[in-house]
């Protein structure tokens, strides 16, 4: 064997002994003692780096405890590479984690609220010795163990070998798993009998606990009973802060028992907390638990790690051989065609601000019919929401929700929003409530949601628009307001109105011309001729008639009493003789059929006989008087 000095001078000794092909392994020196630890991390602490002065002193919460920090140490708390800042070690607790330090140095900005912090300082210098070359001889034996020397320095890491071949030896058994320390369990329960008879927003069941800063899950379970029909919501708090959303019970029928479960996981920082389950809305009466009240559960996520089971014996058998394709099955029949579809727009639509809904005068009014499922009587009937007068309404007989209040259209329309407003006086109104559509009356389809908007509204004729959500722009013939809760002992309403689309399609192909139709019946033959009028006393004026007007033309004003006889046109039986020209001496002139009725004056209308026929007289004040 070759043995070498630390001056690389070779010294080969020739040994009798035979050689050992196996070498002789010493045992294992003793465990070294542990060095210092001065890793950690920061959190739960939220840091702001712009905010840092340098020299000021920071207190921090160190993890894990028990680390190695002594007063005067230059410390890095750090994000990464560029967000990080230094500090001097004034004390350290490694009982408690806190360190306080003189902040020096800052880095970066930001607020995070997870860091890590190291002792700060430069590595120690050095340089790897050189491997010396491989000896050649055979192994003699092994010697006594001699005592362990001072470690050498460690030489350059030689070139790895060729990768051997070889078939993969078994896996070995499984180990037993480690013991794995459990700490107890953070958790308050809390259960209480029935609560009875509640009708307003309430507390129903509460708990404290006092948490680490772990994630808290709450879990309330029980069972909801409506001993007056209608329905309520649910909801998990901390403290006054809402958790979650929020559960509805709603029953069909009075003491029916719905169940619930209402869970949320909270992560709150360290402190004391009140969890609580709450009623946030109301219809009727409920009483919480039929047989025993509710179960509150708060279980802070902590500890709750078991140790991993070992894996089970047994080796993964060989995946067998992949069988062939089988052929491919026959096309099956095709399925009957589906119901054709609404029909569709061939252009964008274009939101309508002329309402839909006419001026109503009864329950139906031009095709359109409204009516509600409870009116207080019929001075307030349903159909008083549309007549065009604020000062009338439709109001609910009592407040018992829910209620609808329904028009059904005479053709189907997209509605794009809709206007709705308090009662009459302002006082009372809907609160919540769903806009919905339908086709048949029975099956409904959410257009629109309103809760808690109507309360800031003034007073008629002051109104809530409310816009559709519906990307599909399906018409309906059916419309409802389904309203949730409401203000007042009679809620209702005294001005609806719905708007819908307008669409210009393109303008189509011109159509054929159609067939002339049947010669119509021959009308009556009119007067064979008109002539003049006749004055009495005689004036310096004259009359003419024109038969396609019926027009009479005074040439001259006329100062003093006249009489015009008119020729007894075949139907005329009534003549009105109005006077609008504003003369003083209209007033005189008088109308005389032939031989027969004078008609005196200014506005008024007399009888003569013969088939009936209407005329009316005008003056316009500048020259002439029409026929018409």
């Amino acid at each position: 064997m070759s043995i070498y000095t630390d001056k690389k001078k070779s010294l080969t000794l020739a040994c009798n002994e035979p050689a050992f092909t196996t070498p002789y392994i010493g045992p294992t020196g003793a465990t070294g003692p542990i060095g210092s630890l001065f890793v950690g991390t920061v959190e739960s602490t939220s840091i702001t780096l712009e905010n840092l002065v340098s020299g000021e002193t920071l207190t921090l919460e160190a993890s894990p405890l028990g680390l190695d920090y002594i007063p005067g140490m230059d410390v890095v708390v750090s994000i990464d590479a560029t967000h990080h800042f230094h500090g001097l070690v004034d004390t350290y607790n490694p009982d408690t984690g806190y360190i306080s330090l003189i902040v020096d140095e800052i880095t970066g900005s930001g607020t995070y609220t997870f860091w890590h912090i190291a002792i700060n300082g430069a590595v120690g210098a050095g340089f790897t010795g050189a491997t010396g070359p491989q000896g050649i001889g055979s192994t003699g034996p092994t010697g006594p163990q001699g005592p362990s020397g001072a470690t050498g320095a460690t030489g350059q890491t030689g070139s790895t070998g060729p990768q051997g071949s070889g078939a993969t030896g078994p896996t070995g058994p499984q180990g037993p798993t480690g013991v794995v320390a459990l700490g107890a369990l953070n958790y308050a329960q809390n259960y209480t009998a029935s609560v009875r008879g509640i009708t307003t927003n309430s507390t129903i069941i509460s708990q404290a606990i006092t948490t680490n800063g772990n994630p808290v899950q709450i879990i309330c379970t029980g069972d909801a009973n409506p001993t007056v029909l209608g329905w309520c919501r649910i909801q998990l708090y901390r403290d006054a802060v809402a958790l979650g959303g929020n559960i509805q019970c709603e029953s069909s029928a009075t003491n029916e028992n719905v169940p619930y479960c209402v869970e949320f996981i909270d992560n709150p920082v360290a402190g004391t907390y009140t969890y609580s389950m709450r009623v946030v809305g109301i219809s009727g009466s409920f009483d919480f638990g039929e047989s025993s009240g509710p179960v509150l559960s708060i279980v802070e996520l902590q500890n709750v790690n078991g140790p991993t089971g070992a894996t089970g014996a047994g080796a993964t058998g060989a995946t067998g051989a992949t069988g062939q394709s089988g052929p491919s099955g026959s096309t099956g029949n095709t399925g009957p065609t589906g119901a054709t579809g609404q029909s569709g727009y061939s252009t964008a639509l274009t939101p309508s601000n002329v309402g839909i809904i006419p001026t109503m005068t009864s329950s139906t009014t031009g095709g359109f019919t409204i009516s509600a499922s409870t009116v207080f009587s019929s001075s307030f009937a349903a159909w008083m929401a549309c007549d065009g007068n604020s000062g009338t309404a439709w109001a609910m007989n009592g407040s018992t929700f829910p209620s609808t209040w329904t028009v059904q259209c005479p053709t189907q329309y997209v509605i794009w929003k809709i206007e709705i407003s308090k009662r009459e006086l302002g006082t009372e109104w809907i609160d919540s409530f769903y806009f919905e559509g339908s086709n048949n009356g029975s099956t409904w389809t959410s257009l629109a949601y309103s809760n808690g908007a109507m309360a800031s509204l003034g007073t008629p004729p002051s109104v809530l628009t409310v816009l559709v959500n519906d990307n599909t722009y399906t018409s309906y013939s059916y419309f409802r307001v389904r309203c949730l809760s409401g203000t007042g002992p009679n809620p209702g309403f005294a001005i609806f109105q719905m708007y819908g689309y307008t669409n210009t399609g393109y303008t189509g192909i011109q159509g054929p011309t159609g067939a002339t139709g049947p010669l119509g019946p021959q009308g009556v033959t009119g007067p064979s001729s008109y002539g003049s009028y006749t004055l009495s006393p005689t004036q310096s004026a004259s009359f003419t008639a024109n038969p396609a007007t019926y027009n009479i033309w005074r040439l001259s004003t006329v100062s003093s009493p006249i009489t015009v006889t008119l020729p007894l046109i075949t139907g005329l039986t009534t003549v009105d003789v109005i006077d609008v020209g504003g003369y003083v001496s209209t007033n005189y002139v008088t109308f005389q059929t032939s031989g027969a009725d004078t008609f005196p004056g200014n506005n008024t209308t007399m009888t003569v006989y013969s088939n009936y026929f209407s005329v009316k007289l005008v003056s316009d004040g500048t020259g002439q008087w029409m026929i018409m």
